[in-house]
């Protein structure tokens, strides 16, 4: 029989620990990582995302909307608009939306003109707003963090 060809991968082995019955428990993930190699508005989402969860635990909604949170294509504009049923603050609903329609017009006026200075230094102006954003929305997480006792209270 003729070889096809040679595939060299790791593998990966799973530890198992026979006579003990697996401990299974049921958790709510608050948090997800930042990746520092995603683009700026991932990792705004991912902050929309974390923040949107805390509001909703807080509001004790998070079994009820936790299906809709791990929507599997949810994009920016949609964390806005569950964000802005959990959460008070108008202003930073509308910062946020202010920066996603300076950001969207400006990348389509530079796909068309990539050599203007002018759009270049826009850019880099609302790539600044959105650090400040992420800045605002990192400040809201950790004032709404929870405390182990509130944790165990609003687990799943």
């Amino acid at each position: 029989m003729e070889t096809i060809g040679i595939k060299e991968d790791q593998i990966k082995i799973k530890r198992t620990i026979f006579s003990m019955d697996p401990r299974v428990e049921k958790t709510t993930k608050v948090s997800r990582n930042i990746d520092s190699g995603t683009t700026q508005l991932q990792q705004m989402e991912t902050l929309l995302h974390t923040l949107l969860r805390l509001e909703a635990i807080r509001a004790n909604a998070y079994d009820r909307w936790q299906p809709f949170f791990n929507e599997a294509k949810m994009n920016f504009q949609g964390l806005v608009a569950y964000l802005d049923v959990f959460h008070n603050d108008q202003s930073t609903i509308r910062k946020l939306q202010k920066y996603f329609q300076s950001r969207q017009k400006t990348l389509d006026q530079l796909r068309r003109d990539r050599n203007n200075e002018k759009l270049v230094s826009k850019y880099q102006q609302c790539k600044n707003y959105g650090n400040e954003l992420m800045e605002e929305l990192r400040e809201k997480i950790y004032s709404l963090q929870l405390t182990a006792e509130d944790f165990r209270s609003n687990s799943i």
